[in-house]
């Protein structure tokens, strides 16, 4: 028996569940991706969000100051398994350091909706110098659309205003990510 196997039995309470878990739906994240379609009991469903969760939170814990996109994606590895769009904003201190990381949409519309004040919000609220906007795209590929890379231009100018640093846009996909600020896509 592998690892996630007797994870997933403990979490189900029944041995020989995770088996037929992975062998239906093929990987941990996956499942994560499929938890309210699983053929388990409520209270099963809920013991594993709250695994998966405590995971994501354990791997974003090592996270120290974000200073690559790489460290982004690690901190925000969770969006990966959501089947809507997110649009999450992380707000740093002057030393890139994580302040507060808030979830400013959820839905199934496209970025472009967003209302740019409500991007900068939470860094107004949290006294945060600067942010870092990330969103994911549940189809899995992460490559910039011509809405993202305009709303990025409108988030970096607006961010001039409040005097509030945009230190990237990373858009979030199945196992890998994009950093629109290193593809140099509507930064300056």
């Amino acid at each position: 028996m592998n690892t996630d196997e007797r994870l997933l039995d403990v979490l189900l309470g029944k041995e020989g569940r995770g088996a037929e878990l992975l062998q239906t739906y093929g990987t941990l994240q996956h499942i994560a991706q499929c938890v309210d379609a699983l053929p388990v009991t409520p209270r099963q469903k809920d013991r594993l969000r709250a695994a998966f969760q405590l995971r994501f939170l354990h791997d974003a814990a090592e996270v120290k100051a974000m200073n690559s996109p790489a460290e982004v994606f690690q901190l925000v590895s969770d969006l990966q398994l959501a089947s809507q769009e997110h649009v999450v904003v992380l707000v740093l201190n002057t030393r890139n350091g994580l302040i507060h990381r808030e979830d400013v949409y959820k839905g199934s519309v496209n970025m472009s909706t967003i209302r740019i004040a409500e991007i900068f919000r939470p860094a107004i609220v949290h006294n945060g110098s600067a942010i870092v906007v990330v969103h994911n795209h549940p189809s899995g590929d992460p490559s910039p659309s011509p809405d993202d890379v305009a709303v990025t231009r409108t988030i970096v100018e607006a961010g001039k205003l409040f005097d509030i640093d945009v230190l990237d846009h990373i858009i979030v996909g199945a196992g890998r990510f994009e950093s629109l600020k290193t593809r140099g896509l509507g930064f300056g």
